[in-house]
């Protein structure tokens, strides 16, 4: 939940305050803002491990307007590397696609949550 003064940069958005894959991070903004994103991470070796994960989302001016934009979904798969023996570091890449049928290619270092 953002007040109505707040910048857009800090306001409610699936994907930049969530962690939701699926989409760019200044698509769907607004005041009000609910998710949920599942998550299924499999280690493969001791280096490289995998994911499949799965969402949905609702943004809106206020909680009872959640609906009015539709609900927003997304669904993906990625890879794991560990990159440090020593240290739960993993290089991380993640492929989604939105019910847009867009595509979103996320690459970084550590995990989302």
């Amino acid at each position: 939940m953002a007040s109505d003064d707040t910048p857009f940069f800090d306001q409610c958005s699936l994907g930049a305050t969530d962690a939701f894959r699926g989409f760019p991070v200044t698509q769907f903004l607004n005041l009000r803002s609910v998710s949920l994103q599942v998550e299924y991470r499999h280690r493969l070796t001791n280096r490289f491990g995998a994911v499949a994960f799965a969402g949905a989302g609702l943004t809106g001016d206020s909680f009872s307007n959640l609906s009015t934009g539709g609900t927003h979904s997304a669904a993906g798969l990625g890879a794991r590397y560990r990159v440090s023996k020593k240290f739960p570091v993993d290089l991380s890449v993640d492929w989604a696609r939105n019910n847009d049928s867009e595509d979103q290619l996320y690459i970084y270092v550590g995990q989302r949550f």
